[in-house]
């Protein structure tokens, strides 16, 4: 199997792949297109596990509001 296969799947983000930090500290840089797909499928995961947790914690603020107003 060719290691440039999945660079033209849908869903690969190529713009973020293009434009990678050279020396960034908190961010390594992926030559291998595989490697970047899975660590920024891991990074989005991440992002959007956060934003969760922070609508589930905003609707509890929001139960506990409405009940202490009855």
């Amino acid at each position: 199997m060719n290691d440039r296969s999945h660079v033209n799947t849908p869903g690969f983000p190529l713009w973020a792949y293009l434009n990678q930090p050279l020396f960034h500290p908190a961010q390594p840089f992926f030559i291998r297109p595989k490697r970047f797909w899975r660590y920024h499928n891991i990074q989005q995961l991440e992002h959007c596990w956060i934003r969760s947790e922070l609508y589930l914690l905003e609707d509890c603020w929001r139960q506990d509001l409405n009940s202490e107003d009855q």
